[in-house]
């Protein structure tokens, strides 16, 4: 009998090998290849849209900022399931503030957007001619968010701290629990806000919003004037506005949820009914 049991348990042993992947690092793997492929079609196709040497009339005001939109929007019905389609440092960020992901992926998510970027502006320049995408020199950059030369580097600061807060508050509101039942829309909402964004601030700092997004244009482009601001602006905005949130309106909405709540049950109580919770 006990070699029975040893060969039975000796087969059982066999037949349950571990897997040569833990699920931690095929979840990181996974969303690794989700955020550089979508970072990537970002730059790629948004960038795209600012190429300007093929005609000698110049783009339509609205071109670039409407063509993010689209693409971010895109993006998000590709990926967002997968990697939560962030393609941006800032959004990653907020998104652990907020507990939804861990820190050990959060550098894996700048790392990985960081990447993407470089890669769509990469293959960009490869599929582009240097005289269409440089069509007045290569000192002028291509895709490159600078500040407008009449702002000082304050205000052009304020002006991305801005326009990436509105862009961080609405993805809280998005991922907001008690906006679960809103979701259907979420690639059309980020395509109006990032197309609101670039539309307005365009004219004013290129309204990157995203470092990434700033970074790997001004590596292929050599252009790194108030280069700093893109980095610190953004990633300030997220920090502020995702606390704000966070602890301003979630935790007090709570709160006053839960005195709403027990005045409820009391009253329900008096007159013998059960009162519908509070979403």
């Amino acid at each position: 009998m006990p070699s029975l049991s040893l060969r039975s348990s000796s087969r059982s042993s066999l037949g349950h090998k571990k897997p040569p992947v833990s699920p931690r690092s095929a979840r990181l793997v996974v969303l690794c290849l989700g955020e550089v492929l979508g970072s990537a079609m970002l730059m790629y196709f948004g960038c795209m849209s600012l190429v300007s040497g093929f005609s000698q009339a110049p783009l339509p005001g609205m071109q670039g900022g409407l063509m993010f939109g689209f693409v971010v929007s895109t993006i998000i019905v590709i990926f967002g399931h997968i990697s939560g389609a962030h393609l941006n440092p800032t959004v990653s960020l907020s998104a652990y503030l907020l507990d939804m992901i861990p820190l050990i992926e959060l550098p894996v998510y700048f790392v990985s957007q960081i990447v993407g970027c470089l890669i769509g502006v990469g293959l960009l320049h490869v599929v582009t001619p240097q005289e269409i995408l440089y069509p007045l020199g290569g000192s002028v950059g291509f895709c490159v968010t600078v500040p407008h030369a009449s702002l000082t580097q304050a205000q052009a600061f304020l002006a991305e701290f801005l326009s990436t807060s509105l862009l961080i508050f609405t993805c809280c509101g998005v991922w907001d629990p008690r906006n679960a039942r809103h979701g259907d829309a979420t690639p059309i909402k980020f395509a109006l806000v990032i197309a609101l964004c670039s539309i307005t601030v365009g004219p004013y700092t290129g309204a990157s919003m995203n470092p990434a997004r700033s970074l790997a244009p001004a590596v292929f482009s050599q252009v790194w004037t108030a280069h700093w601001l893109y980095w610190v602006a953004p990633m300030l905005a997220s920090l502020v506005s995702t606390l704000t949130y966070k602890y301003l309106f979630s935790a007090a909405d709570s709160l006053l949820a839960g005195k709403s709540h027990s005045t409820e049950l009391s009253e329900g109580d008096v007159e013998g009914s059960v009162p519908m919770p509070i979403n």
